[in-house]
């Protein structure tokens, strides 16, 4: 459970986005759900402020995530269509991101600002 300013920061700061058109999803990259204006035209940069929510993807389809942030939420395994079907009940217009974690950040110490 981490508030999205939070998550935004940690995604700028350990994480870099692919291109999933290009690039196959691996274990461990980042699906992050926004909500976007729903004029096409308009160029629009995410921010905390759009996160919907994330998912960690596993294999084969499947994906790893807490529904909300409340304690009684469980976590669940689930597919990448199943995600997308009930987070696009819930936003105007939803959009995904893939994030993938950059290794030339990792230390074994947590970061400092």
């Amino acid at each position: 459970m981490i508030n999205y300013d939070e998550l935004w920061r940690a995604i700028n700061h350990n994480f870099y986005e692919i291109n999933a058109d290009e690039q196959s999803l691996k274990y461990g990259d980042m699906v992050v759900f926004f909500d976007v204006p729903e004029d096409d035209n308009m160029v629009f940069p995410i921010n905390y402020k759009t996160i919907r929510h994330t998912t960690t993807y596993l294999f084969g389809g499947y994906t790893f995530s807490k529904g909300s942030k409340s304690p009684n939420t469980p976590y669940t395994v689930r597919t990448l269509a199943e995600e997308w079907k009930t987070w696009k009940r819930f936003t105007k217009n939803l959009g995904v991101k893939i994030y993938r974690r950059s290794k030339a950040k990792v230390s074994r110490y947590p970061p400092r600002d």
